[in-house]
Parts: C-alpha cells; structure tokens; sequence
C-alpha cells in the first residue's frame, strides 16, 4: 500500500494522544512496522514498538503530524514514530534538522496557540529555513533513519516521548 493512501485525521490523533485510542500492532507484516520488523531493528519488544508506530503513523513513513504543527501551518513531527524536529534537532545526526525554525515563547515547540481536549493543535513556531526543512523532512521520514532514531530515543528516555503511548500504556 503506497504512504498516500494511508491518512490520519487530527481528530485521530487527538483520541490517540489523549489516551483514548486503539492500540495494536501494524497487521501488514512487509510494512517497516510490523512487530517483527521493529524486532529485527533492535526494539526489545517489537509488538510493543509496533502499535506506538500504529498509534503515531498507522505505518505511513511519509506522514507529517496534524497535531505537531506550528503558526505557519508547517508540522515539526515526522514519519513513522513522528519523530519531533523541534524538540530534537540537535540531537537528530549531521545537524541535518538544527536551525530551521522561530521558536517564541514557552517551551521546545514554543507557546501553545490552539488545542483540542488538552492536546496542543498549533504551537509559536515557523520555519525559517524552508530548503532545510525539507532536507530534514526527507531524512527523518526515511523508514530506516526514522526506526533508528526512534529506537535510540525509546532506550534513553522509554514511550513518554511519543502521544501513542497515552493510549498504550495500560495494555
């Protein structure tokens, strides 16, 4: 199935973020995703792994978020685990995703405009590097760059980092 074909509405992403959305694993077994897949990849438990990508992206690399997006209506989550370009750019490798946006006011996204049911919908940011954004963009929502920073991220820190877990962590 192309990435195109797979959507997310906000409002899924709300229900999932705020604790009331599903959680299982991808089904397709050749999508990066599955529990096997994100087995392989290095995750201890890839069921696990698998629906927080599911809960995130329903396996859709390409995906930007809905939920994660600043002033200027460009998102800063990304890819298959939505990996936040704002809160991790100096952490993202080669500094490819460092310096592309205005942050103001509170917080890594900056201060929050508008929510829905408690999340955060838009935040005080904007880009100001448009060309790296998109060299950001094309780097983290490469499956294997996204999988592995993800993994890297859910080792040092756990599931808190990502909104899908909400609706994971009693299951």
């Amino acid at each position: 199935i192309p990435d195109a074909t797979i959507q997310i509405t906000l409002d899924e992403q709300v229900k999932q973020y705020s604790g009331q959305g599903t959680c299982e694993p991808v089904a397709n077994t050749s999508n990066p995703c599955s529990p096997a897949n994100l087995t392989a990849a290095g995750f201890s438990n890839g069921t696990q792994a698998s629906s927080i990508c599911n809960g995130e992206s329903k396996g859709n690399s390409g995906l930007a978020s809905g939920v994660d997006r600043c002033s200027d209506g460009k998102s800063f989550s990304f890819g298959l685990f939505q990996i936040n370009i704002i809160a991790h750019a100096d952490e993202i490798p080669g500094g490819v995703c460092s310096g592309i946006f205005q942050v103001n006011g509170s917080g890594a996204q900056g201060t929050c405009l508008e929510s829905k049911n408690n999340i955060c919908t838009k935040r005080d940011c904007t880009v100001t590097n448009p060309t790296k954004y998109q060299s950001c963009i094309n780097y983290i929502t490469n499956p294997v760059n996204n999988i592995n920073y993800a993994k890297n991220l859910q080792t040092a820190r756990d599931w808190g980092q990502w909104g899908a877990y909400n609706s994971c962590r009693n299951t």
